[in-house]
């Protein structure tokens, strides 16, 4: 097992790392190593020989790269001192694409403990073979495909050209790899696979050994038995196959899903073995190294508590121990010794697990390493124990009760032990002799992915509209995104978000450039972006309405139906997943929006989508929750018809008819009928005025010596009676868009998104009760100044005629789509209320008011008879 790491490291560490090792393998390898890395001899003894199949007509139609695979067998032999494994492949060119394809033959092997014996290349054209093995010239390259990762594991390649080579030859070649990994000793472990991804006329596939009744042998995936037999000691175990089909990978399918037939063998008896073999490679070093008790003290004096020295432990290895493996031969499983790693500074993720197990034993710390393996993750546990099955170490650590799986090549991690985002990859070995089976490693849960974007439109759909787009991210997505801020340039990454937004709204513009808020021991991290979007609203297909889509990019990315729904296979899916969407849209005014809540449920998620609207705005919040990882292939059209309508959920317009459309009146700028309306509405209430004027009833006595004029508590309502007029026109004029021949259409044409039956009596009574209030705040304000004996009565009952008008209206609001009722509706005809019972108690028990509103509209008021003047005697 090569250490796989986690991260990928960046173009220029990559070439750092490839420049020294190409520098230590030049320095490291004799001039003539080459030349022994191969050798030429005879097919062995117990080979069988297997004749080449035939193309059939299925075979012809999955035929993708112009070569027809006529035979593959793989013949393996082993016994307790060495393991010699026998390839034989027979290929033929259809066209000039399979020409270049079977005129190269490649062969990898590891030069530390394998040897490459080629035994046979011919060349059959038209029945006739040729051998191109004598004169064959062989290269031995050292290519090293992981160095990308930081490995480098020193296998090689034998790479053999071929010339004349021509359509309709076939290319005939073996050859044997003698040798096992010491690092395995003399256990045997291994795979060979009966179907791959293109079609094969003939796969052999034959296991021998002097004593295969201790290795367990399965073939999984395939109902094929193999032949069995025994000849001069020795055990054969044989399966062959004819006109194999290609298997064709469904797009999606989970790592952990293998379909593919294979004969898996192994002499470990159970997971509790490996565990055990493992053991010897992850103990404590025998020999004490001043470097790193250094550490250990600079650590042990730093922090006191274990998960203090378990987090200084794991940022000191990840931080200044650069990802580097070194897995030549042995080094392939078994790690270095932990002075050798903190004198290089370097190591992959078996040498930082076992310099940090050094480390935490010294500090006290309890922790044990852990094999996973980062591809076939929970599928380990249809697979045969065996150190083959992983490629991947981590480190478990036990504090307080508590299980922590951490991972030392990551980027060094400053969270607080509780929000560090830990290893998960369904299962692990942890490594000690008391080890029986693999283990589940920690609960899965989703990280803190939280969305708000705001679209500012107070100005009007028509000008530039503000875009705000707040995220805030925790756990392993805010690690995540720090390490890529940490590696790329502000102005790359700000370039990159700038083009996926760009991808919704063409002309969208960058305001200022992002904000970073970053708690790294909380593990949370919030980034700000703000733009700005030149043309926000659009003219729809006809040209009739404007329109505006509200577009949730975060959401639909999530969304996105699969490849193909049509399978074989089960189709993966990310999770753990929970991210919540809140999309806010500032109006320009009042507009109708209706209040709904929208979901979708699938065995694989939770999709809902809130619409709560408000006076000036209108807010979106999404979210989504994954259930499962992996949906069965039969299953797949109902979870993308479900993924659909969520998706169909999240789109939302708002529009509005244009002028001269054939949708809009001709006068747009006038709404006659509401004109119409008002006027007779007009005359009406002051009709209804006229008569409340006349009303003049007798003065209220008042006592001697009460005060007279405005002064005292009338001051206020003499205000009121003065300021209502005024503050009614601009209410009125504030609002005029609800009464607007665009809006009228919108809200009572039937067929509009957000048409209902009540928007227009609810205008019109609206209309109608605003004049009447504007009509009578004047008639009060004017009987008001007269000082005249109705104005107590009139202000009482302009009160609670305003009063019963929001009491109407909030039951306008409840019964309407749009209704939203928020605590300041509430608030006002709360204070309306207290407000009538207040000032109507005043005006009636007032001394002052009795003394100041004496004035009759028909008779003079009387002169008032002097206190001191004797009262005339009756007669």
């Amino acid at each position: 097992m090569v250490g796989s790491g986690a991260w990928v490291a960046s173009v220029p560490r990559w070439l750092q790392t490839a420049v020294a090792l190409f520098g230590l393998a030049v320095t490291s390898v004799p001039p003539n190593a080459f030349a022994a890395d191969h050798t030429i001899g005879p097919t062995p003894s117990w080979v069988i020989d297997v004749g080449r199949g035939t193309v059939d007509a299925a075979a012809l139609a999955q035929m993708a790269d112009g070569r027809h695979y006529l035979l593959v067998d793989t013949q393996q032999r082993m016994t307790a001192a060495a393991r010699v494994t026998y390839r034989r492949f027979a290929t033929k060119a259809v066209n000039a694409t399979g020409v270049g394809g079977i005129a190269n033959i490649e062969v990898e092997f590891d030069p530390s403990y394998e040897t490459l014996e080629l035994h046979t290349i011919a060349l059959v054209r038209e029945g006739r073979a040729i051998d191109k093995l004598a004169g064959a010239r062989v290269r031995i390259l050292q290519r090293e495909a992981e160095l990308e990762r930081r490995i480098y594991d020193g296998r090689k390649t034998a790479s053999i050209f071929l010339d004349d080579v021509r359509v309709g030859d076939i290319v005939d070649y073996s050859f044997s790899l003698r040798g096992r990994n010491p690092v395995f000793g003399s256990s045997d472990f291994g795979t060979i696979g009966l179907r791959f991804s293109v079609p094969v006329a003939r796969l052999h596939a034959r296991l021998l050994g002097d004593d295969l009744a201790a290795l367990r042998i399965e073939a999984s995936n395939t109902a094929l038995k193999p032949v069995v037999t025994r000849r001069d000691g020795i055990e054969s175990w044989q399966w062959t196959l004819d006109a194999v089909p290609a298997r064709v990978a469904d797009s999606g399918e989970p790592s952990w899903h293998d379909p593919f037939p294979a004969v898996r063998w192994t002499a470990f008896t159970d997971w509790q073995a490996v565990a055990r073999w493992a053991v010897p490679l992850y103990a404590r070093p025998p020999v004490r190294d001043s470097r790193l008790d250094d550490e250990v003290a600079r650590i042990a004096a730093k922090e006191s508590s274990p998960a203090g020295r378990l987090l200084e432990t794991l940022r000191f290895v990840q931080g200044d121990i650069r990802y580097l493996g070194v897995a030549i031969g042995a080094n392939s499983h078994a790690p270095n010794p932990p002075s050798l790693v903190l004198e290089r500074r370097f190591g992959d993720c078996k040498d930082k697990v076992r310099l940090m197990l050094a480390m935490l034993d010294r500090l006290g710390v309890e922790a044990r390493p852990a094999l996973v393996n980062t591809e076939l993750r929970r599928g380990l546990r249809a697979r045969l124990p065996g150190p083959g099955q992983f490629d991947h170490v981590v480190l478990r650590a036990d504090i307080d009760g508590h299980a922590y799986w951490l991972d030392p090549t990551l980027p060094r991690q400053g969270a607080s032990l509780d929000a560090l985002a830990q290893a998960d990859f369904d299962v692990a070995l942890v490594i000690d002799d008391d080890s029986q089976s693999l283990v589940p490693m920690t609960t899965r849960v989703a990280p803190l992915r939280a969305y708000h974007a705001t679209f500012d439109a107070r100005e009007g759909f028509d000008k530039p509209v503000a875009y705000t787009v707040v995220t805030r991210l925790g756990g392993e997505r805010a690690e995540n995104l720090r390490q890529t801020f940490a590696s790329s340039s502000a102005e790359a990454l700000q370039n990159d978000y700038l083009n996926y937004y760009a991808g919704y709204f063409p002309d969208i513009s960058l305001t200022t450039p992002f904000k970073v808020e970053d708690d790294v021991k909380g593990n949370r991290l919030t980034t700000i972006e703000r733009y700005s979007i030149a043309t926000f609203s659009r003219l729809d297909d006809d040209e009739s309405r404007n329109v505006v889509n509200v577009e949730t990019p975060e959401m639909d990315d999530i969304l996105r139906s699969p490849k193909t729904t049509a399978r074989s296979a089960p189709l993966a899916i990310a999770h753990p997943v929970d991210v919540t969407l809140t999309t806010e849209v500032l109006l320009p005014g009042d507009w109708p929006v209706k209040a709904e809540t929208y979901t979708v449920e699938d065995p694989a998620f939770s999709f809902e989508r809130t619409i709560k609207p408000g006076r000036d705005r209108v807010v979106f919040t999404d979210r989504y929750q994954s259930r499962v990882d992996e949906i069965g292939a039969a299953d797949a059209p109902r979870y993308a018809a479900n993924l659909a309508r969520a998706r169909t959920a999240t789109g939302y317009q708002l529009s509005w008819p244009v002028a001269g459309s054939a949708d809009a009146p001709a006068a747009q700028e006038a709404n006659w009928m509401l004109v119409l309306v008002g006027a007779m509405a007009l005359v009406l209430w002051m009709l209804a005025a006229c008569a409340v004027y006349r009303y003049d009833p007798p003065a209220r006595a008042a006592a001697p010596g009460a005060p007279r004029g405005f002064g005292g508590w009338l001051v206020l309502p003499g205000l009121g009676a003065c300021l209502a007029p005024f503050a009614l026109l601009i209410v009125c004029w504030s609002g005029r868009e609800m009464w607007s021949m665009s809006t009228w259409a919108t809200l009572t044409t039937p067929g509009n998104a957000v048409y209902h039956a009540l928007y227009a009596p609810v205008l019109l009574c609206s209309l109608v009760a605003l004049i009447g209030i504007f009509v009578f705040s004047v008639l009060l304000l004017v009987i008001f100044l007269q000082r005249r004996t109705s104005t107590p009565v009139v202000y009482s009952g302009f009160l609670i005629g305003v009063l019963a008008w929001q009491l109407i209206d909030l039951g306008f609001m409840v019964a309407l789509p749009t209704g939203a009722v928020e605590g300041k509706d509430i608030a006002e005809i709360m204070q309306s209320a207290i407000g009538a019972v207040v000032w109507s108690l005043y005006f009636r028990r007032s001394e002052r008011v009795a003394a100041t509103f004496v004035v009759r509209r028909s008779v003079e008021p009387e002169a008032p008879v002097p206190h001191d003047l004797p009262l005339p005697l009756p007669e």
